[in-house]
C-alpha cells in the first residue's frame, strides 16, 4: 500500500513540460487563439439555428417575402399576409410547434412591458412634481421657494431615471440571451411579489 502511494505521488509531482520549438508566449498565443475560435463556432452555430427556427417558422405559417414588389401592391400583399400568418398561429397544429421561440418572445415582450410601466409611471411622477409648483401657484395656495426648488429637482431626477427605464425596455426588446433574460425576468417576479406581499399586508 505504501509503495503504491508513493508511485501515486512520484507520478502527480512530475512537471508538464511543454513540447520544444514553441516558446511559453507562443503556446498561450495559441490557446488564446483556439478560445476566440471555439467561441466563434459556438456563436455561429447559435445564429444558425436560430435563423433555422425562423425558417422553420416562416414556414409554418406561411409568410412569404414581398420585398420585390412596389408601392402600393406590396403594403397591401405584406398586410394580407400578416393577417394570414397571425390567423394560422391561432390554429397551428401540434406537430408544426418547435422550439421556444414564443416562449422566448412572450417573456421578452413581458419583461420590456415591466420596465416601460415602471418608467412611464416615472415619468407621470416627475411631470407632476415639475409642474406642482406653478399649479399651487396659480390656484392662491402658498408654497415657499425652497419647496418649490426641491420639487423641481426630484421631478428632474425622477425624469431621469424614468429616462433610464425607457433604455432598459428598449434593449430588452431587442436582447437574445435566453439566459440573460430568464434571469431579468426572475428578478421581475420576485420584485413584483414582493410588492404584492407589503401591499396585502
Amino acid at each position: 500500500m505504501g509503495k503504491d502511494r508513493n508511485k501515486k505521488n512520484k507520478q502527480k509531482n512530475v512537471p508538464i513540460q511543454a513540447p520544444q520549438g514553441f516558446s511559453a508566449e507562443e503556446w498561450s498565443h495559441i490557446i488564446a487563439k483556439a478560445i476566440e475560435e471555439a467561441n466563434q463556432n459556438r456563436q455561429a452555430e447559435a445564429n444558425k439555428r436560430q435563423t433555422e427556427e425562423q425558417k422553420s417558422w416562416q414556414q409554418a405559417l406561411g409568410i412569404k417575402d414581398y420585398s420585390g414588389e412596389h408601392r402600393p401592391k406590396r403594403q397591401v400583399l405584406e398586410f394580407f399576409n400578416i393577417l394570414r400568418a397571425f390567423l394560422k398561429l391561432i390554429f397551428l397544429p401540434r406537430r408544426k410547434i418547435k422550439g421556444d421561440r414564443v416562449t422566448f418572445s412572450l417573456l421578452q415582450m413581458l419583461s420590456a412591458m415591466a420596465f416601460g410601466i415602471v418608467g412611464g409611471i416615472l415619468l407621470l411622477v416627475a411631470l407632476t412634481l415639475v409642474a406642482m409648483p406653478p399649479i399651487i401657484a396659480l390656484a392662491g395656495e402658498t408654497i415657499t421657494w425652497w419647496q418649490a426648488i426641491w420639487s423641481v429637482i426630484w421631478g428632474i431626477l425622477i425624469f431621469l431615471i424614468s429616462r433610464l427605464f425607457r433604455i432598459a425596455s428598449i434593449e430588452l426588446e431587442n436582447i437574445e440571451n435566453r439566459g440573460y433574460l430568464l434571469s431579468i425576468f426572475a428578478c421581475i417576479v420576485s420584485i413584483v411579489s414582493l410588492v404584492v406581499a407589503l401591499v396585502r399586508r
